[in-house]
């Protein structure tokens, strides 16, 4: 079962004004404690709490109930409202039950499939499904999703995934693009695999392509490596897991207990020959370095995205997709 975040069955009703104002102050008021950001904002004690609760499990805060403090340098007392709603925004984006459901939306998904499947994954109880309309409400405030019946995604955000489906490899799409046009790769029950730090891996791997193709092979050799070693756990071998360095280690492990095919550990050798390649300074046999191009690091992505897939199919679906 997916982690599901600890705070989403305690949110309540909260207007998008007071997510931003409570922001705000705790930007201003490093270290304040709820009732003053509660004065601040000219706001009850309670409401306050409310914007607390969402605004800390969103990341945008950092507090343990009797201080808090905006968890982005960005913003402080100058900060315009635009400002202050694209953290917020960018935020909501990433919150892995929001992100899940413009998956399924991205995926072809009516809006109530997608609700549906994101409460399934995340074991969300009924009060906590309930919370998914707040999650809603305020992504058609914020510009994410339409207001309309039935609800869809925002034609920006789609043609943003869609340019990104067509050419994958540019600087300038939104992280929230990219992790959408990466769900569509690897499928929703894949990409629900990978931790946070993962998915953030695979995501610079594919914003650095074109300006940084050596750290872009460095991003999907390492988001390989640690998924693999994710496997090796959850199938019993962490143990033996722990002796091994490297994606092509991992992968073999993995195949010497017949839980991949060998045509994985083929795939997986790829993305670790990129990696090493760019990793060495000189190569052993030529002594001189090897020049990581735009297009190998195109062809560390695809080969890192095409194993994590095909393995999760091939263990969890039993089908073999290549």
């Amino acid at each position: 079962m997916f982690r599901m975040s600890s705070q989403i069955s305690k949110f309540r009703r909260v207007p998008l004004p007071t997510l931003r104002n409570v922001l705000r102050s705790c930007a201003i008021h490093k270290g304040a404690g709820t009732e003053l950001i509660a004065r601040a904002c000219s706001v009850g004690n309670g409401t306050a709490t409310k914007a607390l609760i969402v605004l800390s499990d969103f990341g945008l805060v950092l507090g343990d109930g009797s201080s808090w403090t905006c968890a982005s340098p960005m913003l402080g007392r100058a900060s315009s409202d635009s400002a202050v709603d694209a953290a917020i925004r960018e935020a909501l984006l990433a919150y892995r039950p929001f992100e899940s459901i413009c998956e399924g939306l991205i995926a072809g998904e009516s809006f109530d499939q997608a609700a549906r499947h994101t409460a399934v994954a995340f074991d969300l109880n009924k009060q906590a499904e309930g919370s998914l309309s707040l999650l809603v409400q305020w992504g058609i405030e914020l510009g994410i999703l339409t207001n309309g019946d039935p609800v869809s995604l925002s034609d920006d955000l789609q043609a943003g995934v869609d340019s990104l489906a067509a050419m994958p490899v540019t600087s300038v799409s939104s992280t929230a693009e990219t992790r959408l046009y990466i769900s569509t790769l690897l499928g929703r029950d894949a990409f629900d695999e990978l931790d946070e730090v993962d998915r953030g891996l695979i995501v610079s791997a594919v914003q650095k392509c074109d300006s940084d193709p050596a750290a872009s092979v460095e991003a999907s050799g390492q988001a390989l490596e640690d998924h693999l070693r994710e496997v090796c756990i959850l199938n019993g071998f962490g143990q033996e897991a722990s002796k091994f360095n490297g994606a092509g280690q991992l992968g073999g492990l993995l195949r010497q207990h017949n839980l991949i095919h060998s045509h994985h550990v083929k795939l997986i050798d790829a993305a670790s020959m990129l990696r090493n390649a760019k990793a060495h300074k000189k190569d052993k046999q030529t002594v001189a370095p090897w020049n990581i191009t735009p297009l190998g690091a195109r062809t560390a992505f695809g080969a890192t995205t095409l194993a994590i897939k095909s393995i999760h199919d091939w263990i969890s679906n039993k089908r073999q997709i290549l």
